[in-house]
């Protein structure tokens, strides 16, 4: 059996130390879980549109097994909308059950 993938989507890779520690430290839980993990680095200047087309992507393929859209996004990005387009059977931030959570109280 093939090991589970996980994908970590970053548009920009300076954003601040606790983003690159968060980086790292996602990396080598994976690994130490047997998981593949794929950093997919974006351009800062990525267009709503861009993301959302790559996302789209990332949740038709098979082989990738989570998706994970690290936060925040850059000005004139809809974080809600990019959370949104995460298939909900890759989301490893679980947002959407906790937007189902707070809508349903």
């Amino acid at each position: 059996k093939l090991p589970k993938r996980f994908l970590f989507i970053l548009l920009n890779f300076f954003l601040s130390f606790y983003s690159f520690l968060f980086f790292f430290k996602k990396k080598h839980k994976n690994k130490k879980a047997g998981m593949l993990f794929t950093l997919v680095k974006l351009p800062e200047s990525t267009r709503q549109s861009q993301l959302l087309s790559e996302i789209q992507k990332f949740n038709e393929n098979p082989n990738i097994h989570g998706i994970l859209v690290q936060l925040p996004l850059p000005s004139g990005i809809d974080e809600r909308v990019i959370m949104d387009a995460v298939d909900y059977r890759k989301d490893v931030d679980g947002y959407k059950y906790y937007y189902l959570f707070i809508i349903n109280r």
